[in-house]
């Protein structure tokens, strides 16, 4: 919801992994990503961070 007295419903384009906070000056959404994805709307994925975490799964997590 947004607006003044919040009654004004917005449908938050975030993708599905993050947390939507809520709308921007330019009516973008607010999103706050997970550590592995990037981007205004997380949308892009951290491919070094898949490797290492990867890694740290293939070595036992040492």
């Amino acid at each position: 919801w947004s607006e003044r007295y919040c009654n004004v419903p917005y449908n938050c384009t975030c993708s599905s992994d993050p947390i939507c906070i809520g709308l921007s000056a330019y009516n973008r959404s607010v999103c706050i990503c997970p550590i592995y994805k990037l981007g205004h709307r997380c949308l892009l994925t951290d491919k070094i961070f898949e490797i290492n975490n990867n890694l740290t799964r293939q070595s036992g997590g040492q």
